[in-house]
């Protein structure tokens, strides 16, 4: 039989996201990066225990076992729990800024302001792009920006929502 625990946790600052990785919880703010450990006994409550945190303007961000992958307004940055920028994810001047990103399994989708697709295997020390990125915004007719972005667990499907024109 399933059992499902909760627990409530009261945060000292304004909340603009936060994404559930495992046993980490990633909050942020306007200006930080917080990362909460979950910690679950069978003989004891849940506990929120803090783990790290660190500067940065994030509009998104994940741990990835010992990484964490930081969407900041202009790029996309692999750090340490310390904050230390590890490796930064490029983008060519055609595919746009990087915008939204999708996690599943070993895999990460990014979305780009020009409408490009690409995806990112995690597994390794370093980040690896698994194909050449896509371009939907000439293939979708009169799109306009990505909604929203599911990568599948074989990193090898991409579903979005769209605007349109």
């Amino acid at each position: 039989m399933l059992q499902y625990k909760t627990q409530d946790i009261s945060l000292p600052f304004g909340v603009k996201g936060f994404r559930l990785s495992g046993k980490f919880i990633t909050v942020w703010d306007e200006e930080n990066v917080h990362i909460y450990e979950i910690k679950d006994s069978n003989d004891a409550p849940i506990s929120i225990t803090s783990s790290a945190n660190f500067t940065c303007s994030a509009k998104d961000a994940t741990v990835f076992g010992s990484m964490v992958i930081v969407l900041e307004s202009n790029k996309l940055d692999i750090r340490t729990f310390q904050g230390t920028i590890r490796q930064t994810l490029g983008f060519r001047e055609i595919e746009g800024l990087p915008i939204l990103m999708d996690f599943n399994g070993k895999y990460m989708a990014v979305a780009t302001t020009n409408g490009y697709l690409s995806v990112y295997d995690l597994s390794g020390k370093d980040i690896k792009q698994q194909f050449h990125s896509s371009q939907f915004s000439k293939t979708v007719p009169e799109f306009d920006k990505f909604l929203m972005i599911r990568v599948n667990s074989a990193g090898n499907r991409i579903s979005f929502t769209a605007t349109q024109v």
